[in-house]
């Protein structure tokens, strides 16, 4: 569902529950009573520090600006969760593509274990 004016689109209603506005906001429901929690994540510092942050810009864009970013193919062999290729297919081979909201939260993970790492270390000097 789209709502646009003469100048801009101004809200979109995505497919997949996602609320697009003018101000760039997208919430997307994640209410704790329409989910079935099945446990804590398990630990991501590994596979999180094998991911390959790096520089690039799009073979066919006359765009050369660099962007940041991960390779979707490489991030789903660290958790298969993180890549797609459905939607995504040229008629002669599948493109990957990255769900970078549940990469946030693949990040949000390790920075939980940074924390409990830091916090651990700063009572092992405390008690010296």
């Amino acid at each position: 569902f789209l709502c646009a004016d003469a100048t801009a689109n101004r809200a979109i209603f995505r497919s997949n529950g996602g609320l697009a506005n003018y101000q760039s906001n997208n919430a997307d429901l994640s209410d704790e009573r329409m989910k079935i929690i099945h446990n804590p994540t398990a630990s991501k510092w590994d596979a999180h520090a094998a991911l390959e942050v790096f520089d690039y810009h799009y073979t066919e864009s006359p765009d050369t600006r660099l962007l940041i970013g991960v390779g979707a193919s490489q991030a789903g062999e660290c958790d298969e969760r993180l890549c797609a290729t459905d939607g995504w297919d040229t008629g002669s081979e599948k493109y990957h593509a990255i769900y970078s909201k549940d990469l946030s939260f693949f990040t949000m993970k390790t920075v939980q274990e940074c924390q409990a790492r830091i916090e651990a270390l700063e009572a092992v000097i405390a008690a010296l």
